[in-house]
């Protein structure tokens, strides 16, 4: 049986898995992460697991064939990624200049095909 590496429940990827496990009734043999994303890259580059992660942790791997990335369809696995602030708080100046280019580089990263994710129609 192949290990499938997985971030834990209280991370946002690892809580939209345990989800897509409840919905579909597949049940995943997990291994924990490795606490750093290059450590991780590694094992699975080594051959000791699969891992599940956004094409954003890999592409770099991807791109020099290091690492195969395969697209999990039916029922399709995704999750949103938004920008959010707290309501309760003035909005800093670093703040107000950091969302602008948080929402340039994906974009930048979208249209360069390292992001494969879905952009809003309203920010191509």
């Amino acid at each position: 049986m192949v290990k499938v590496i997985v971030t834990g429940p209280r991370d946002s990827l690892g809580f939209v898995i345990s989800q897509y496990e409840h919905r579909t009734g597949i049940k995943l043999f997990h291994k924990s992460a490795f606490g750093q994303l290059m450590t991780t890259l590694r094992y699975v580059m080594d051959g000791h697991g699969i891992l599940l992660a956004p094409t954003s942790a890999f592409f770099h791997l991807q791109d020099t064939n290091q690492i195969e990335a395969v697209e999990i369809i039916e029922p399709n696995l995704w999750r949103d990624v938004a920008i959010t602030t707290t309501s309760d708080r003035p909005q800093t100046v670093l703040l107000n200049a950091s969302i602008p280019l948080i929402k340039e580089v994906t974009k930048s990263e979208w249209l360069a095909g390292r992001w494969q994710g879905g952009l809003p129609a309203s920010s191509i």
